[in-house]
């Protein structure tokens, strides 16, 4: 404020809304109405009539030369409208078709904020079920960034508004953003109930596209649950309804969800294949966001068979692209994979500060779920780094998360990381303890991954505790489970973990009965 420019530009800009101030309310929505028009015309014209918020199809938005200055138009219109009876109505519905407009053009650029005030303020200009609809684009601009605590009232306004209005079809799509958002924050049994009663709504209707949007995020559920089988089931259901309605993205999401499911039980071949295809679907349709979804699952997959460079890369793109589409909860998923691959690499300092980031977005998002993976990495970095005692009681915390989100696979996943650490630890009690709760969880959701791998650990434990021959059984058991799903034990810790513990023993390895 020193200079002369900078004191006169203040002194301008003081002087600009004290002569604004001093025009009547008429003549000030006058030249609001003459703004409006000028820009209006020297931008191109009026767009078009938008189709409706309820079409059934999905419309690619088409921009349009006001776009650029669709927010000013929008505000010029308001204060516009107050003119007279008849000038008003028409700047209402201009100001209603400009703040769609710059509601979905922000969409589409990722301008998050300014997406999120243009669509707030579109739902106060509406009633009824257009309002329900304005308020569900605006609830999942706020879960997009993260922000699920201040988009869940908004989704349940969203609901009340369809029910009230007895639109039965458009209450089956919000109790389907309510049971995502349910999921995501670790309410997984209402996130169920929600999805069966839109599934029940749309199966009445007929709306076969509803209907696999709502089967996919119903397999979702499943999967988070442990109930592989009847995700993989619903998977395959939902992939044969949108090939046969001819639905590409939807087909890329199916065939990704896919991908993942058998990347979890050890089907490395078959899930990037899947994982493959679905990257090409995403790319073919030029959605960003399945882009940097799939590039992510590509590396997690790459990081289980030892790949580490294709996944550091693969994570690295996965980062750039969610971080220019501001998905905070996916870049804070991200963060967390990539803190794995500077842990795997021995980069220690960059894994610590790389997972406390992820770990930070996910609190801020309230992402209890993946919270929980995530600080499961961390207790990794503080075993590796010497501090046994804090992994510890970091692995005890994860384990009260996903037992609370009712996560069962990565429950068990964390009791088998405990068993580990008591094992190395000499508390082979309470590694047994571990250990056997563990293969109690993957059999009860009947994850055939986990309980090979558990029982190959169980083995490990023999090992130490000179138990050769009971060590030989459970590694026969594991292995051949292992086996039997096509998992390849060359990519599994444990065999390197068996052939040290073997070898300092001074006893055979275990035979692969393959």
């Amino acid at each position: 404020m020193n200079s002369a420019e900078t004191a006169y530009l203040f002194r301008h800009a003081l002087l600009r809304d004290a002569a604004y101030q001093l025009q009547l309310p008429g003549d000030r929505a006058r030249l609001h109405g003459l703004a409006f028009e000028v820009i209006e015309a020297l931008a191109g014209g009026r767009p078009p009539e938008p189709p409706p918020l309820d079409a059934r199809e999905n419309l690619t938005f088409k921009s349009h030369p006001t776009d650029p200055f669709a927010r000013e138009l929008a505000e010029h219109a308001l204060v516009a409208s107050g003119s007279t009876s008849v000038k008003g109505d028409t700047m209402i519905a201009a100001r209603k078709l400009y703040l769609r407009r710059s509601a979905e053009d922000a969409e589409h650029s990722f301008q998050h904020s300014v997406s999120e005030r243009s669509w707030r303020e579109l739902s106060q200009l509406l009633t009824g079920f257009e309002k329900g609809l304005a308020l569900r684009r605006l609830g999942i601009v706020l879960s997009h960034v993260g922000r699920r605590t201040s988009a869940e009232p908004v989704f349940e306004q969203a609901l009340a508004l369809q029910r009230t209005a007895g639109n039965r079809r458009l209450e089956g799509v919000a109790l389907t953003d309510l049971a995502r958002l349910f999921k995501e924050t670790g309410r997984v049994v209402e996130a169920e109930r929600f999805l069966e009663q839109a599934l029940a709504i749309h199966g009445q209707s007929g709306d076969r596209d509803l209907e696999a949007i709502c089967l996919g995020s119903l397999a979702g559920v499943y999967e988070a649950t442990g109930r592989i089988a009847q995700a993989e089931q619903i998977l395959n259901c939902t992939i044969a309804i949108v090939r046969k309605l001819g639905n590409r993205l939807r087909e890329g999401n199916a065939l990704a969800n896919m991908g993942v499911l058998h990347r979890i039980q050890g089907r490395f071949p078959s899930a990037e294949l899947l994982l493959g295809e679905s990257l090409a679907i995403s790319r073919e349709v030029a959605d960003r966001r399945l882009e940097g979804m799939v590039e992510c699952n590509l590396g997690a997959l790459f990081l289980q068979t030892r790949r580490i460079d294709e996944a550091e890369r693969n994570f690295e793109r996965s980062l750039a692209i969610h971080r220019e589409l501001g998905d905070r909860k996916s870049e804070g998923g991200v963060l967390g994979n990539l803190a794995h691959v500077f842990t795997k690499t021995r980069r220690w300092e960059q894994a610590e500060v790389v997972c406390n980031q992820s770990i930070e977005i996910l609190r801020e998002i309230s992402s209890r779920r993946y919270e929980g993976i995530a600080l499961g990495n961390r207790a990794i970095i503080e075993y590796e780094t010497g501090r046994s005692a804090q992994a510890q009681r970091t692995f005890r915390q994860v384990l009260g998360i996903h037992r609370q989100v009712g996560d069962r696979i990565s429950e068990g996943n964390v009791l088998v990381n405990l068993a580990v650490l008591y094992r190395k630890g000499g508390k082979y009690r309470r590694s047994e303890q571990a250990i056997r709760t563990a293969l109690k969880v993957f059999r009860e959701v009947r994850d055939s991954r986990g309980e090979g791998i558990s029982l190959c650990e169980y083995a490990l434990l023999q090992v130490s505790q000179g138990r050769f021959q009971e060590a030989r059984e459970f590694w026969r058991q594991g292995a051949a489970i292992l086996k039997q799903i096509g998992h390849d034990m060359t990519f599994e810790p444990g065999s390197d973990s068996m052939r040290e513990a073997c070898a300092k023993a001074g006893i055979p390895t275990p035979e692969d009965p393959v």
